[in-house]
C-alpha cells in the first residue's frame, strides 16, 4: 500500500497536508515475573501503551501545523486520529486520546523549514471505522454499517472531530444508534456527544456492553441561523 491520502487529525484540525510522515506504535509493558526455582527469566504483559511520531513541512499560516501543534504541547487528552486512507466513511482509522510531548521545527540555511512531532497516548489506541466524514447544514442520518455486537467484556468507543462551524449560533448534536438489522426499524441510542458549537475534538466516554445489535449508524441535529458543519465520527468495539 502506497501512502498518498493519509489523514492526520488532532482535535478540530486536519493536519494531513502538513505531514509527509507518520508512525504509531502500540505495545504492552514487559514485567519481570521470575520466581525462585525457575530455569530462566519469565515475563508477563503489563499495561498497554501507544505512541506516535511524525514530521512534515512547517505552515506558518492560520491553523497550520506550527500554530496547532505548538499550542498542543503539554496540554494532554487531545483526540488524535490516523488513517492510511482519505477518511472516507467505511475506512479504517486508529484513534485515541493523545499527549503531544514534543514539537520541533527547524532547518539549515537554504533548506525547507521542517518539523518533527512526538507524543504518547492515554490508555490504548483503538482500531475502528470511519462512520461519517461530511459537510452538513441540516439534520441527517448516516449510512448503517455492520460492525458487530458488543460483548459483556467489551466497550463501544467513539470520537468526533468538528473541523468547521459556520453561521449564527450554530449547534451540532451527534448520536450513535444500533439495531439488529440494516433497516433500523427499532433503533436504540447507545451514545450521545455533548452539543458542539465550534471546532473541537471529542472523545466519548466508553459505553460498556453487552449489546446484541450488530448494525450501527450516526444521526445528527443542526441548529442556528444558516449553520454549516464539517465533521467526522469514528467508532470502535474493543
Amino acid at each position: 500500500m502506497v501512502l498518498k491520502d493519509t489523514t492526520i487529525r488532532f482535535g478540530g484540525y486536519d493536519l494531513s497536508s502538513d505531514h509527509n510522515e507518520i508512525a504509531i506504535a502500540r505495545g504492552a509493558e514487559s514485567l519481570d515475573a521470575t520466581r525462585f526455582r525457575t530455569s530462566g527469566r519469565q515475563r508477563r504483559c503489563g499495561l498497554m501503551f501507544w505512541a506516535f511520531s511524525g514530521g512534515g513541512l512547517v505552515d506558518l499560516g492560520d491553523e497550520g501545523a506550527d500554530e496547532v501543534l505548538w499550542g498542543k504541547v503539554g496540554l494532554g487528552n487531545t483526540l488524535a486520529s490516523f488513517s492510511p486512507e482519505d477518511f472516507t466513511a467505511g475506512d479504517v482509522v486508529h484513534f485515541g486520546l493523545a499527549n503531544v510531548l514534543q514539537y520541533e521545527p527547524g532547518a539549515e540555511v537554504g533548506k525547507l523549514y521542517k518539523f518533527s512531532i512526538e507524543g504518547e497516548g492515554m490508555d490504548d489506541i483503538l482500531r475502528g471505522t470511519v462512520m461519517e466524514n461530511r459537510a452538513a447544514s441540516n439534520d441527517g442520518t448516516g449510512t448503517p454499517r455492520e460492525l458487530g455486537a458488543v460483548s459483556d467484556t467489551q466497550k463501544l468507543y467513539a470520537g468526533l472531530h468538528v473541523l468547521s462551524a459556520t453561521g449564527s449560533s450554530p449547534t451540532l448534536g451527534v448520536e450513535i444508534e444500533s439495531d439488529n438489522a440494516e433497516g433500523f426499524s427499532d433503533p436504540t441510542t447507545r451514545g450521545t456527544f455533548a452539543q458542539q458549537t465550534y471546532k473541537n475534538g471529542v472523545y466519548l466516554t466508553p459505553v460498556s456492553g453487552p449489546f446484541a445489535d450488530t448494525w450501527w449508524r450516526i444521526t445528527w441535529t443542526i441548529g442556528g441561523s444558516t449553520p454549516s458543519f464539517l465533521f467526522a465520527v469514528e467508532l470502535a468495539i474493543k
